[in-house]
Order: structure tokens, then C-alpha cells, then sequence
């Protein structure tokens, strides 16, 4: 029954993925086209940066938009660009390469944003890795003592729970990352 669960999660999850995550496309003048599949009501926030890291472009809108989002890129310089748009749940990066008369967009890559929580004396995070890497950390922030430092590969799905009863008073920071993206929550004991 476990694994009968387990593959309906999993299967639901591509079945949203499909249905969230944003198709990039190239359009004439160096532009492009982000849009969905199907309409959703998610709200997104696109940023733009160059092969150095520095932002160039950083906006938020409504994924419900039917005809999508069009960027105009002609003021960019021949280069290698970073395309980053983030949901409540999911952040896709595609590369972008601007050439003289064209953008080029290439090598999607998304990543699910794992999800921490903390219930009592309990502290569990969620991790839909797809089979990238998941790492989890637990910081003490009084002394930057390293306590749990983990880490899972070639796992669709990673899912643990920890018991913080026995730590000390104080404040500690539980970090899990993802195939690069990291979340974190803060803890008060």
C-alpha cells in the first residue's frame, strides 16, 4: 500500500509539473515567449541575469495571463544569459544566449523548492529531488555549530522528520537544498 502511495505522488507530481511549468520560446528581435500549457493561477517572478550574476531584469506577474509573458531582449549585448522564473513551488532556469539578431534559448532545468515544517518538538522537511541532490543542514546560530549536515542522491523523493527535543534553548537554522536551490527555516527553542 506504501509503494502504491508512493507512485501516485510521484505520478501526480509529473501531472502538475506539466501543467506548471513554463515553456520558453524564442520569438523574432530577440525575444521571447514565457507561457504555460494549461492556464494556472500562479503567480511567478522572472529575473534575467548575465554570466557574471548581476541582475538585469526582475519582475512579478500573473501566470494567468493566456498569451503569456513577452520579454524583449534587442538592448542586450551578444552574451551568455541566466533566465530564472519561480513559483510557490518550482524554480525552472533556462540558459539564453543573445547572438547578433537572435535569442537562443536552451537547457531548461527545473527544480522542485523543498518544504520544511516544524511541529513541536519535531522538525521535517519534504524533498520531490526527481534524482538530484538533496543536502540538509541544521546550523546552531549561537556558535555556527554545524549539528546535522546529510545528504541524499538518487532518490526521487526524500522525506524526513528529526526530534529537536533534546537540543539546547536557542536559535538554529535548518537548511535543505535541492539540485541548487536552497530554503531554510529559522528555529527558536
Amino acid at each position: 500500500m506504501k509503494h502504491l502511495l508512493f507512485i501516485s505522488f510521484v505520478l501526480y507530481s509529473f501531472a502538475l509539473q506539466a501543467s506548471i511549468e513554463p515553456t520558453v520560446t524564442t520569438l523574432n528581435n530577440k525575444s521571447i515567449k514565457i507561457a504555460f500549457e494549461q492556464s494556472t493561477s500562479t503567480e511567478l517572478e522572472v529575473r534575467l541575469t548575465d554570466k557574471n550574476g548581476q541582475m538585469l531584469y526582475s519582475n512579478t506577474f500573473d501566470a494567468t495571463v493566456a498569451e503569456g509573458k513577452i520579454l524583449n531582449l534587442t538592448s542586450l549585448p551578444m552574451g551568455n544569459y541566466t533566465l530564472a522564473i519561480e513559483s510557490y513551488q518550482l524554480v525552472t532556469e533556462s540558459n539564453i544566449f543573445i547572438s547578433q539578431d537572435h535569442a537562443i534559448v536552451s537547457k531548461m532545468d527545473s527544480t522542485y523548492k523543498p518544504h520544511i515544517g516544524v511541529n513541536g518538538n519535531r522538525v521535517s522537511f519534504n524533498a520531490l529531488s526527481l534524482g538530484k541532490e538533496v543536502r540538509a543542514t541544521l546550523i546552531n546560530q549561537d556558535d555556527n555549530e554545524l549539528l546535522l549536515s546529510e545528504s541524499y542522491e538518487d532518490k526521487p523523493s526524500v522525506n524526513k522528520v528529526y526530534d529537536i527535543s533534546k537540543l539546547p534553548k536557542g536559535k538554529y537554522t535548518m537548511i535543505v537544498e535541492v539540485g541548487g536551490y536552497a530554503n531554510y527555516q529559522i528555529l527558536s527553542l
